[in-house]
């Protein structure tokens, strides 16, 4: 991976994370009338910032990063007064970073084939 495409990579993942961030503690994020909706989008988020990062970061600090950050944005939104924190929510992060974590090992890299393909 050249350095310019990792810089961008890496930016593009840190735009990613910080969009979790503002969804997991403004006031009333987006619903849809689903069942499990709330759950689904936890495991999907948790899941997408696993995969990004899992092309640019070595592997022994991945899971312990994203355990963190679950863990401390659920403290962050049982103290907004607004917002709940939620074992449940915990959960669906950590299935979340199972799931990305297995898929990057599993399937080819998209950063690596976009960079092939756009030099």
């Amino acid at each position: 991976m050249t350095a310019r495409w990792r810089t961008l990579w890496t930016l593009t993942g840190w735009g990613l994370l910080a969009l979790v961030i503002v969804f997991s503690l403004i006031p009333s994020p987006p619903k849809a009338d689903l069942p499990l909706w709330d759950k689904l989008n936890h495991l999907a988020a948790y899941g997408l910032l696993m995969f990004w990062f899992a092309q640019l970061t070595p592997r022994r600090f991945r899971l312990a990063a994203g355990l963190l950050l679950s863990g401390l944005l659920e403290l962050a939104q049982g103290l907004t007064g607004y917002r709940e924190a939620s074992l449940q929510d915990m959960v669906a992060n950590a299935l979340g970073l199972a799931l990305g974590a297995v898929l990057a090992r599993r399937l080819p890299s998209p950063l690596a084939w976009l960079e092939a393909h756009r030099t």
